[in-house]
Formats: C-alpha cells, sequence, structure tokens
C-alpha cells in the first residue's frame, strides 16, 4: 500500500498537469515558462490497420470509458499517434480535452482547451510532441425561405376574387442556417494542454473532407477547393538551461494553400513523407500536389487491360527509396490483378524528410501486371465502415474481414448515430454520445482486433460501374 507521502505526491504531479486556458473571445496567452513541459519524443502518425495486425477473425470490445459532459448537440473529435490519443469535445462549459491511451482509457485529466466560442472541434492530428487541434468556426446565417402562410382574415386576399373560409398566402418565413466560415489550428502537449495561442487559417469558409498524415511535424487538409499544408518547423534549443525556451511557439505553424484543380480522382499518398494528394483524371492524366504546390507528371495510368480508372481501386504510397508508388487493381483481368508504377525524378534526395518540392515527375510502369500479394510497400490496409447499427471492417479490395464490430456488445446505451471511429496503432477506437441523467455525456470503447486474419477475409463480388 503508498506511503501518504507517495499518494500526495501523486496528487500534486495530477493537479500540475491540469491547464486553465484564457477566455474563449480572444486567443490564449502562451503558459508561462515554469509550467512549460520538457521536450517530447516525436509523436508520429500511429501505424496503419492492415489484415496483419487488425484482421482477426473476431474483435474484443474494451470499455466502456468515460470521458466527460457534452453540451447539447456538442460535437467531439479524437486522434492518436504512436504514443497515445487526444479526445476533444464540446463542454458545457466550453471546449474539453482528455489524454487516452492505445485502447481508448483515460490517461490523465480532463482539461479545458482554449478555442473560439463559435468554434466546434473537428480533427485531431499527432504533431511533434503533441497534437494539433482543428475546429471548425460555425455561424448562423438569418435566411428567409420562400413558405406558405395561413391568412384567416383573408386580408392580402386579391380583391374581386371569393375567398375561402382560410387563405393561404406565399410568404418567406425565417431559416437560419448554420455556415462553416474558417477553421482555427490548436496545438497542445500530450495532455490536452495548449501551447500558445490559437492560430486561425485565413481565406475560409473550410469543410473538411480529409486530413492527409505526413511527417511527425507535418500534415495537410483537403477542402471542397483546397490543399492547406500545415508544418511546424524544428527549433534548436538555445544555450539556456530552460526547458520553455526549447518549446516552439505554436505561431510557427507554417500554413501553405493550394486551389485544387478539377479531377475525377483524388487519392492520398500514405506512409512517411510529405503530405501529398494524387490528381487522376479518367485518362489517366496524373498531377501531384503537395506542400510545393501543384505539379503536373509525364505520363498516364492506363492501358488496354486496365479498364476505366474510375473503376479500379487505387493505392499510392512513399516507399524507403523516397519516391512515390502506386498500384491499381486491374479489375479486367482478376480483381487481385494489380499494376504498378513508380513517380521518378524528384528533385531532391531523401525529400521524404525534407518536406520538399516535387518538381519534374515523371510515372513509369513498374513491371508486368501482378496477381496475388501486394508487393512492398503496398498493404492491404482495412478501413470500418458503418453499416445497420455495426462497423463492418474492409480491405483495400474492398473484402469483408471476419465478424462486424457491434458497440452494444460493450454497453448496450451505445449507439452508432453519431459515432466517430479512429485507428490508435493497436484498436479501433469508437467515440460516441450517450444521455447521462439528463446530460448528454462522451464515451469511447476499443475494438481490438490484433492479429492476422489467417484466411478471414471473404471476398466479395465487385461488379464495375458503368
Amino acid at each position: 500500500m503508498p506511503s501518504r507521502r507517495t499518494c500526495a505526491a501523486v496528487l500534486a504531479s495530477l493537479a500540475a498537469a491540469r491547464c486553465v486556458p484564457a477566455p474563449t473571445l480572444a486567443p490564449a496567452p502562451a503558459p508561462a515558462a515554469a509550467s512549460d513541459p520538457p521536450p517530447a519524443a516525436p509523436h508520429r502518425p500511429a501505424p496503419e490497420a492492415t489484415t496483419a495486425n487488425a484482421g482477426a477473425a473476431r474483435c474484443q470490445l474494451r470499455g466502456p470509458s468515460d470521458l466527460g459532459a457534452l453540451a447539447p448537440g456538442g460535437v467531439f473529435a479524437v486522434g492518436f499517434g504512436d504514443r497515445g490519443g487526444l479526445a476533444v469535445w464540446a463542454g458545457p462549459g466550453g471546449a474539453r480535452a482528455r489524454p487516452l491511451t492505445a485502447f481508448t482509457e483515460p490517461a490523465g485529466a480532463e482539461v479545458a482547451l482554449a478555442l473560439p466560442k463559435d468554434a466546434a472541434p473537428r480533427e485531431v492530428v499527432p504533431v511533434a510532441g503533441g497534437f494539433v487541434v482543428l475546429a471548425q468556426r460555425l455561424v448562423v446565417r438569418p435566411l428567409a425561405c420562400a413558405s406558405r402562410c395561413v391568412d384567416a382574415t383573408c386580408s392580402s386576399w386579391p380583391a374581386g376574387t371569393p375567398q375561402p373560409h382560410v387563405c393561404y398566402r406565399p410568404c418567406l418565413r425565417p431559416c437560419p442556417r448554420l455556415e462553416p466560415v474558417g477553421l482555427v489550428a490548436q496545438r497542445t502537449d500530450s495532455a490536452g494542454c495548449a501551447l500558445g495561442a490559437w492560430v486561425p487559417l485565413q481565406g475560409g469558409p473550410f469543410d473538411i473532407e480529409a486530413v492527409i498524415p505526413g511527417t511527425d511535424r507535418a500534415f495537410a487538409l483537403v477542402t471542397g477547393k483546397d490543399f492547406i499544408s500545415i508544418h511546424l518547423p524544428a527549433t534548436r534549443a538555445p544555450a539556456a538551461r530552460s526547458w520553455a525556451a526549447r518549446a516552439p511557439a505554436s505561431g510557427a505553424l507554417e500554413v501553405t494553400r493550394s486551389e485544387l484543380p478539377a479531377a475525377d480522382y483524388a487519392l492520398p499518398v500514405r506512409g512517411s513523407g510529405p503530405p501529398t494528394l494524387l490528381l487522376l483524371d479518367e485518362g489517366g492524366a496524373l498531377r501531384v500536389v503537395g506542400p510545393g504546390g501543384v505539379r503536373s507528371v509525364q505520363g498516364n495510368f492506363t492501358d488496354a487491360l486496365s479498364g476505366r480508372l474510375l473503376d479500379a481501386r487505387l493505392q499510392a504510397r512513399w516507399g524507403p527509396d523516397g519516391r512515390i508508388h502506386v498500384a491499381r487493381q486491374v479489375w479486367l483481368s482478376s480483381m487481385d490483378t494489380l499494376q504498378y508504377a513508380v513517380l521518378d525524378a524528384i528533385d531532391a534526395p531523401g525529400v521524404a524528410g525534407a518536406g520538399g518540392a516535387l518538381d519534374h515527375l515523371a510515372l513509369r510502369p513498374d513491371g508486368a501486371a501482378e496477381r496475388g500479394a501486394l508487393r512492398p510497400p503496398f498493404a492491404e490496409y482495412i478501413e470500418p465502415h458503418g453499416e445497420r447499427g455495426r462497423f463492418r471492417r474492409r480491405t483495400w479490395l474492398q473484402r469483408t474481414v471476419g465478424e462486424d464490430i457491434d458497440l452494444r456488445e460493450a454497453d448496450p446505451d451505445a449507439s452508432d448515430a453519431r459515432a466517430r471511429i479512429a485507428w490508435s496503432g493497436e484498436a479501433f477506437a469508437i467515440t460516441y454520445a450517450v444521455p447521462r441523467g439528463g446530460v448528454a455525456a462522451l464515451r469511447a470503447v476499443a475494438a481490438d482486433c490484433s492479429g492476422a486474419s489467417a484466411g478471414g477475409d471473404t471476398a466479395e463480388t465487385q461488379v464495375p460501374q458503368d
């Protein structure tokens, strides 16, 4: 049994971990030097879910864990790196945050997070030694919509025409609408405490359609019209001994925007490298969008056997050679026949570590079409999809893996109506809202699907779309 002195030390450390933000009407000031934590190890994106590490025939559910109270209609977000996760939600008194283990168990105290009052948490991304919380700013637009109103006195009925007992006339009714007007980014440490002030992302309105992980210090957002790259430059520690002097300010976030040209297919590049998006047209023409902007690529990814580009499954990855590799399902031959190519002539060697430019690229076929297992660096990754109250695991080639994940096996009160699911590196983390004593609560369940599928994949018939 721990001594009183030990218990007192633990309680003191928990109290020190709590952070109290400034009022949310303005950006929060930087934390005091005395409370700044020591620099943490890099917080990289968690290794993705594949048939090798998340393909078990049946997932074991762990939880539920109560994270905190939700405001009425409050939204929430969760994200994980390779050293744990962070849940952020809209609480009754403002934005709240709480660190999580890889199995969605609370790893620390709930803390307040300074965000604008009109901002709703949308995404949590691991960056450097902590996270970046992305919140969407929303405003209510006072609109008037065409409607039909009852006029019991018929005062507006045209003169000289018979009047019914109850008249209906065209009218305008208020129909306020919630619209996005922009995004803000807030850096936190691994415990959810804010590091510096939140940073507005100018140029909205924005609506996040995808987040593309990159290195441990960079990621990108895809909106309806823009590719937004966010990078935290490394800082050199000064000679001073203070840990606070080593922590980069939140203003060091570098944000670049590139307008997305029209395309038929948008493909994020997976793996460790600068956050990058490939844009493909139906004819096979290819462009690359990265921190350096939009670049065209010589060559295309079609031939007589490959069929329509949009009817196939596509995958792009950074290889250990610092080049982008592309795989495509050749469905006219068979569902597991794959065609490979590589983007050559990247200007800067080792661009994956340089955050680098993508100039003068050429797409080169990388051998004949192959049937069977994926070659490195590709993987049969898994993405859960909500279907009929459950989550079904599907692979890149649209195979169903094992049994569905049913939240109600762990929590009879669970509902997937507003549930969000994320991969923690070891389990699928599912967060959801439940009523609790008249107040909604945020809960989390971990679905441990560790282990290879061991033949559990069941190939489904796939009908190409016309």
